[in-house]
């Protein structure tokens, strides 16, 4: 028994130096994430934000879009989580990008679905349209600006004459 005691203090103290830390799985992602589309029409993908239970204060993103079968008409963002734009979001259509960069005061922001910005595209041509993160960020609301980001996931649209 005394083996035992000595033996949870010694990992007790371990603790008090090496907290254990869990990896937030915090994550950007497009929803819809598929869809079938016509030519000409229009539709809105969200970009939201999945905080893995942490709390959170700013998330920054690149978004590439297939130039060739889709435009983007329109950047919403008047509902968006975020209250603080460092970058108005923006896009290029000869690029094919959209850009965000914005966040939220303390206590910032936790949830599993926060809306960052709505997209509006409409279709140009029949095929496969991909819309991927080329990068981004999600950044802990802990003084220190960590980015949690653990996951970045785009969609996959099928266009039609």
């Amino acid at each position: 028994m005394n083996f035992i005691i000595k033996n949870l203090t010694k990992f007790s103290l371990l603790l008090l130096f090496f907290p254990i830390f869990t990896n937030a799985q915090a994550s950007l992602f497009l929803s819809p994430s598929t869809g079938s589309y016509k030519v000409g029409e229009s539709f809105s993908v969200l970009v939201n934000l999945n905080t893995g239970g942490e709390s959170i204060n700013a998330s920054t993103g690149q978004i590439n879009f297939d130039n060739a079968k889709l435009q983007v008409l329109s950047l919403g963002y008047s509902q968006s989580i975020f209250s603080l734009w460092t970058e108005n979001p923006s896009f290029s259509n000869p690029a094919g990008t959209i850009i965000f960069s914005g966040g939220v005061p303390s206590p910032g922001f936790t949830g599993a679905s926060g809306g960052v910005l709505r997209i509006t595209f409409r279709v140009k041509a029949p095929g496969q349209a991909p819309v991927n993160f080329l990068s981004g960020s999600i950044l802990a609301n802990d003084g220190q600006g960590t980015n949690i980001a653990d996951g970045l996931r785009g969609a996959l649209y099928t266009l039609s004459p």
